[in-house]
């Protein structure tokens, strides 16, 4: 069970809550967007599972707001 504190946080148009909410990204998704191609050994991240993690909630929170913001199909402006 995740300790994020905001699973019932509502969208305003839909009311779709953010627990429910997917970004239909897998944890393999995730780790690939944390690759680094590069030689030098010193530029690469640490791809542990707490900064795949990390990096999946990120990215999650991002979409949802950009959800409520402009993306929710019962979005109406103004």
């Amino acid at each position: 069970m995740s300790r994020y504190r905001g699973n019932g946080d509502e969208c305003p148009h839909c009311k779709l809550q953010y627990g429910r909410f997917r970004t239909g990204l897998s944890y393999m998704d995730v780790f690939a967007m944390l690759m680094d191609f590069s030689d030098d050994r010193t530029e690469w991240r640490n791809k542990r599972r707490g900064t795949v993690l990390g990096k999946w909630h990120q990215h999650k929170k991002e979409l949802w707001q950009r959800h409520i913001d402009s993306e929710c199909p019962q979005w109406t402006p103004f």
